[in-house]
């Protein structure tokens, strides 16, 4: 595998068709449907009722009233077409969650290119292809918020104590993928991670 760039999905926004949730108290009580991986420790540490189900089946769960609630980007509510159901929404500086992505081909692939071809793939590779998917979901991601606000979902931002709750919480989560980063041979996972956030703080600016 040749690894040709990393990238994310926008924002991870809470939906949900019942109330507004502005701190941890109100994840309570509401059934949600996630994804696995990291979405689900994050939900599970955060108290809230889960389960696990694929992305397409949300307009069907949230619909029939299976399920009250969601994690998403904000692109989803588009493209799974639960917008018009979706009746509250919590946002997060930079997002409650990120799921990130690989970009990658096949080694032996590659290494039979002609030299041409590699300075080709090259070339788009790396931070290229990150700004390239980075512009495209935030356009996707900006259309959606809009037939958000057309549709009129009641939008929160998250308040401080929300964030900071939340943060508390999540806390061991952070610690467990140090430890796991480190055991698979990545050298001061903490001070990395430190550079990957205060990288994301001058591109903000």
């Amino acid at each position: 595998m040749k690894v040709l760039s990393f990238f994310t999905h926008g924002p991870g926004i809470v939906f949900n068709t019942k109330r507004p949730v502005n701190n941890v108290e109100d994840l309570g009580g509401l059934k949600w449907r996630v994804g696995g991986g990291m979405v689900n420790e994050i939900s599970k540490t955060l108290g809230m009722n889960v389960t696990l189900k694929p992305a397409p089946d949300s307009y069907e769960l949230l619909a029939g009233g299976v399920m009250d609630g969601t994690l998403f980007p904000a692109e989803s509510t588009e493209s799974f077409k639960i917008d018009k159901l979706i009746k509250h929404a919590t946002m997060f500086p930079g997002g409650l969650y990120n799921t990130s992505f690989v970009f990658m081909m096949n080694q032996g692939k590659y290494d039979k290119l002609s030299a041409d071809e590699k300075k080709a793939v090259d070339a788009i590779s790396g931070e290229v292809a990150a700004r390239i998917y980075g512009r495209g979901w935030d356009k996707v991601d900006l259309r959606a918020t809009a037939l958000m606000q057309a549709n009129n979902v009641q939008i929160v931002k998250a308040s401080p104590k929300f964030v900071a709750d939340v943060k508390t919480r999540t806390a061991s989560l952070e610690q467990k993928w140090i430890k796991d980063a480190e055991t698979k041979g990545l050298k001061d996972a903490a001070k990395v991670l430190a550079e990957f956030r205060a990288e994301i703080a001058r591109q903000e600016k």
